[in-house]
């Protein structure tokens, strides 16, 4: 039997591959990002001046660590880090839920490879169980492409179940989008 081997040129699941990014979503991304930031600027300026990164999510990455008993640096507080989880989740999620171009270019490959294994079980291949691995972004993405997105970051193991199920009223077969254990 041959192995698959996966190699990050063919990679579909991870949205923000930067390397193998087309030039027409990093421009999107910088765009949305620039406007963003913007926005945020003056409401939020005692959050943002204290960085010297740049990179929102970097910054809440690294005081989500906190939770597991690190100490807060002097004047940011446990709302602080939630106000940064906010805007580093809008910061790159907002962008696919309104943008079906940017959802195209940034996760359309991983989209295809979904739709690919629902379409098998739709039309009959006796398909138990596909899984997808994915990051933390994919799983934000995702959400923001189906317009799900609820301004949060993906908690650590989050999951999305897409399962084929079938109308017994209708005897058609749909999809039901599950989140964290919630149908959307």
């Amino acid at each position: 039997n041959d192995v698959p081997v996966h190699v990050a040129h063919d990679e579909s699941l991870y949205p923000h591959a930067s390397k193998f990014e087309c030039e027409g979503y990093v421009a999107m991304k910088r765009e949305f990002r620039k406007n963003y930031r913007r926005s945020i600027e003056k409401r939020y300026h005692y959050l943002l001046d204290k960085m010297e990164r740049k990179s929102l999510h970097g910054l809440f990455d690294s005081l989500y660590l906190s939770k597991i008993g690190l100490a807060l640096p002097e004047g940011i507080s446990r709302k602080s880090i939630e106000e940064l989880g906010q805007f580093s989740a809008k910061e790159w999620f907002m962008p696919f839920q309104e943008s079906d171009m940017f959802t195209r270019l940034g996760i359309g490959r991983m989209i295809k490879d979904i739709k690919r294994e629902i379409d098998l079980k739709r039309n009959g291949m006796n398909l138990k169980l596909s899984i997808f691995s994915c990051h933390d972004s994919s799983i934000g993405s995702l959400l923001g492409a189906f317009k799900v997105f609820d301004g949060r970051w993906p908690d650590f193991g989050a999951s999305i179940i897409l399962e084929v199920q079938k109308d017994k009223l209708e005897n058609e077969k749909y999809v039901r989008f599950v989140y964290q254990d919630k149908a959307m």
